[in-house]
């Protein structure tokens, strides 16, 4: 390959380069107005320290956000917005996530059930994280959440997926259950995944009763599996298996799963007027413990 056309494909390649970072520049001012144009509406309701674009994709990052409503101050490490839709006016396509939510304490400990609840399973400070990611398919008429997950550091996170049909506007999610006739559900999936809080629950119960934790535990163990042999001499086997995933995940918790995945999507008007086997069956229902 001669010098020159080296030389032109790599002026080629910068050029790209310098328009990329051209791009982001402009983006990541472009952000930073609209922002500082909130900032300015929220009346001090509102406040970042700094907004970028990265170089890699067209996420924003938008660092050290400020949240007040009078009565408690939010503070947010970091929102990533993946993608967003600005051109209605509730958006109909969104992903993004929020990280290192620093929760309010003292606004716990204002309820006294919750705060005296929090304070016996050792948390002296909660911080969480958000991510949304869902889209509204107009054409289909299909609501896709991808994920709907919220985590507490040293406690735990809850994950949802599901697929709502019916729907061509996200505003009508609110209306779904006095329209069951006219929306149906399709894969469907709620995880929850342990981080300490279940032995932290156990400690808890085990101090109340007065039991040694280990010696509490077992006793749960026991009741359950007592439960599990009565649900199987009943014939009760759907129930037995249910009890049986409990019992793993509060022997070792990880993971624990409930999810539906039917052949075709189901009119929710129809699930209510169905037995619990007919339930199971038409929409797979399944529940694991991992």
């Amino acid at each position: 390959m001669s010098l020159p056309v080296q030389v032109i494909r790599l002026s080629v390649i910068g050029a790209v380069v310098a328009g990329v970072v051209a791009f982001k520049v402009i983006a990541g001012n472009s952000v930073e107005k609209k922002l500082d144009k909130l900032v300015a509406e929220s009346k001090g309701s509102f406040a970042y320290e700094n907004a970028s674009v990265d170089l890699l994709g067209l996420d924003v990052h938008i660092d050290g956000v400020r949240i007040r409503d009078g009565r408690r101050d939010l503070h947010i490490d970091e929102v990533v917005v993946h993608s967003y839709d600005d051109k209605n006016e509730v958006p109909q396509y969104m992903d993004f996530e929020v990280n290192g939510i620093e929760l309010d304490m003292k606004a716990i400990e204002k309820d006294p059930a919750l705060g005296r609840l929090v304070s016996d399973l050792g948390y002296e400070q909660l911080e969480a994280n958000m991510a949304i990611d869902y889209k509204v398919n107009k054409k289909k008429k299909v609501f896709d959440l991808k994920e709907f997950s919220f985590a507490i550091k040293d406690a735990g996170e809850l994950e949802l997926e599901a697929k709502i049909y019916g729907i061509d506007d996200v505003r009508q999610l609110a209306f779904v259950a006095m329209a069951p006739q006219m929306v149906k559900v399709g894969e469907m999936s709620l995880k929850y995944e342990d981080d300490s809080l279940v032995d932290r629950i156990i400690k808890v119960n085990a101090k109340e009763a007065g039991m040694d934790v280990a010696a509490y535990k077992a006793k749960l163990l026991e009741e359950l599996e007592k439960e599990i042999e009565k649900a199987k001499a009943k014939n009760e086997d759907d129930k037995a298996d249910v009890l049986e995933e409990v019992y793993d995940f509060i022997d070792d918790p990880k993971e624990f799963e409930v999810s539906i995945d039917p052949k075709e999507p189901v009119l929710l008007g129809h699930i209510s007027r169905l037995s619990n086997d007919e339930i199971k069956e038409l929409l797979n229902l399944k529940i694991s413990a991992d």
